[in-house]
């Protein structure tokens, strides 16, 4: 199969739909790795990294969703990538569906097949959504620690503490941390 990786085109975006040793693996397998020029920059991997492991790199996104079947993203196609997309493509990465109907509409339009990361199921486990989960909690300590300055609308609160002020407490609504980990708020030494 001959496998396309764009360069992500969503504002804020940095991932990259396949890693090096992601592609090393393919193409070990005997598929063609075609990835955008710099598409992997924002991620820490370099052109020179891709193509170390096989991989061609293309100077545009339009080379890639030309010699492509299969595309590989991170995000949902915006207008610039459904421009490119045709019938013929298989379209791999994460589309929010249910909260994008106009999307849903276009690559109806397109007539592409199309299968989202957050649909994808091992065992009754979502392992391609797990991961990102497994970091959204982890940034929303950073992201909450952050509105709780006073800048930001917030009360002044230190998570850590300072010895004339209390210190934060967070409460996490949803899964249990694990309890192998202590939470990256609380110092090991600190009272349970």
């Amino acid at each position: 199969m001959r496998i396309g990786i764009p360069r992500e085109l969503k504002p804020l975006e940095g991932r990259v739909g396949l890693i090096p040793a992601a592609a090393a693996e393919l193409v070990r397998h005997g598929h063609q790795v075609f990835i955008e020029k710099n598409a992997g920059i924002k991620s820490g991997y370099s052109d020179d990294n891709f193509r170390s492991v096989g991989v061609e790199v293309l100077n545009s996104a339009s080379d890639v969703y030309g010699k492509a079947e299969m595309i590989v993203k991170v995000k949902e196609p915006i207008k610039a990538d459904l421009e490119l997309l045709r019938k013929d493509h298989l379209l791999f990465c994460y589309l929010h569906l249910a909260a994008l109907p106009e999307l849903t509409e276009t690559l109806k339009k397109i007539g592409l097949t199309a299968v989202a990361f957050e649909t994808v199921e091992e065992d009754g486990r979502l392992p391609l959504l797990a991961p990102m989960s497994d970091i959204a909690g982890r940034l929303s300590i950073q992201v909450g620690t952050h509105l709780l300055h006073q800048p930001m609308g917030g009360k002044g609160i230190l998570l850590g503490g300072v010895p004339a002020a209390k210190r934060g407490r967070v409460v996490i609504v949803g899964p249990a941390w694990p309890a192998v980990l202590p939470p990256p708020w609380r110092p090991a030494s600190a009272p349970r």
